[in-house]
């Protein structure tokens, strides 16, 4: 399993959600589905136009109960290492703007929580190779 997949399994976990395992099937269900090329849990035509609304769907856990700023630094890393993909692997450079945001959201608490840098830091979500390579 690639860096990416990994991560986005370990999601809920890392944010101590209840019930992170359902979350944790659900969000590798729709990696999985976005690898393919599908957004099939995109609710409307914004979220196929737009990656970070089709990742809302890996976030769901947020509306129960979890670490909220845990959670917020995951969307961070999970957003960079989304849009990152998408400019690399598929050449869309309009990601460049909000990829930089996330990346000073993210640097507030990089460091901050150890276990989830263990899986996936900021600059590695960014990282060409990691983002591209999906495998």
């Amino acid at each position: 399993m690639g860096i990416a997949r990994d991560f986005t399994g370990q999601i809920a976990y890392l944010a101590l959600a209840k019930n992170a395992q359902r979350w944790s099937k659900l969000a590798v269900f729709q990696f999985d589905n976005e690898k393919a090329g599908g957004p099939l849990l995109a609710r409307n035509r914004d979220d196929d136009e737009n990656p970070l609304n089709r990742m809302e769907t890996v976030f769901g856990f947020r509306a129960f109960e979890h670490d909220k700023a845990r959670g917020d630094y995951l969307w961070c890393l999970a957003g960079i290492l989304l849009l990152s993909h998408y400019k690399y692997a598929h050449n869309e450079p309009q990601h460049d703007h909000a990829i930089f945001e996330l990346q000073v959201v993210a640097a507030e608490s990089a460091g901050k929580y150890t276990d989830i840098d263990a899986v996936l830091t900021p600059e590695q979500a960014a990282d060409p190779e990691v983002a591209s390579n999906w495998d």
